[in-house]
């Protein structure tokens, strides 16, 4: 494990010393959300980028692609969180397209923030996210549960 020069009281009990220059910060200020749109048009011919919804971000290939440009891309770094339907409260990773108007991706703007400790961190509160979903008609993920 790396080690660090120097160390101080995480005011945890179980978990100890923390390096010094770590800091504890809101989700909101390491990044920033967009919220996906519905493409103009699509296709199942590969053409364009893949469109990432639900069944993508639970591990299904990608089959409906769109050349819309005005569609928010998603990268491999950004978080995925599923936004409306009945799997609203899913979290993803290493999506590369463009993200369908049932999501919003969350890009890390922080050089202090590691994507991966960031994806494993959120998915831990995968379960909390789903219990908190509401809506009468259509599940729905409210911004301030993150």
């Amino acid at each position: 494990m790396k080690r660090y020069d120097s160390y101080k009281d995480s005011g945890v009990k179980w978990l100890g010393k923390i390096p010094s220059h770590w800091e504890v910060r809101r989700y909101k200020y390491g990044g920033g959300f967009t919220k996906g749109k519905l493409p103009n048009n699509t296709n199942n011919d590969s053409l364009g980028y893949p469109i990432i919804g639900a069944s993508e971000m639970n591990g299904r290939k990608a089959t409906i692609y769109t050349e819309d440009n005005n569609v928010p891309r998603c990268s491999k770094d950004d978080i995925l969180f599923l936004w409306d339907g009945a799997n609203a409260g899913l979290i993803s990773k290493g999506q590369d397209g463009v993200v369908s108007s049932t999501a919003v991706k969350f890009t890390i703007t922080s050089p202090k923030i590691d994507s991966n400790y960031l994806y494993y961190l959120t998915k831990s509160y995968q379960r909390y996210y789903k219990d908190k979903v509401g809506g009468t008609t259509i599940p729905h993920m409210n911004i301030s549960f993150i």
